[in-house]
């Protein structure tokens, strides 16, 4: 593990600040590019979690997204009730509670990641192959740590 501060610890820190912006504007570029101001960036990043991982239990959900299972709870209400989720209780387990992607959440996540490929592709359109390429193999290798440390 690095030290908490210094060189490496400054640029950890530019280089987050950065891609927390740059998936804020794409998030909500795309957002209302797609759906209009309809759905919160938080909402659309977990259907598209659903539409490419499956079901996942309110507690993943909970625990992925850092927040209380009572916030996660009113959260997934919005999605439920415009039919973009469903919601299911386990039969084994009646107190475990499944959440599913609907045919229109599938619908709409699949619009979601078109147009931020589409948004990704004219930013990078000014960078060479190499670069691109560089860029690609650095943010999978900071995918796997991360990957790692879950």
């Amino acid at each position: 593990m690095s030290p908490k501060n210094g060189p490496d610890q400054e640029y950890a820190r530019r280089l987050g600040v950065l891609l927390f912006a740059i998936q804020r504007k794409t998030i909500k570029a795309n957002i209302k590019q797609v759906v209009g101001e309809d759905l919160r960036p938080g909402q659309a990043m977990l259907l598209v979690e659903l539409s490419q991982k499956g079901p996942k239990t309110m507690g993943d959900i909970a625990n992925r997204t850092k927040i209380h299972p009572a916030v996660a709870t009113r959260f997934l209400d919005r999605l439920v009730d415009k039919g973009l989720v469903e919601r299911t209780r386990d039969e084994e387990d009646r107190r475990i509670v499944r959440v599913s992607i609907t045919d229109a959440g599938a619908r709409l996540a699949e619009q979601i990641i078109a147009a931020y490929t589409d948004r990704l592709s004219t930013a990078l359109a000014g960078a060479s192959q190499k670069d691109r390429d560089t860029l690609l193999k650095t943010l999978q290798t900071v995918d796997d740590s991360f990957a790692e440390q879950e």
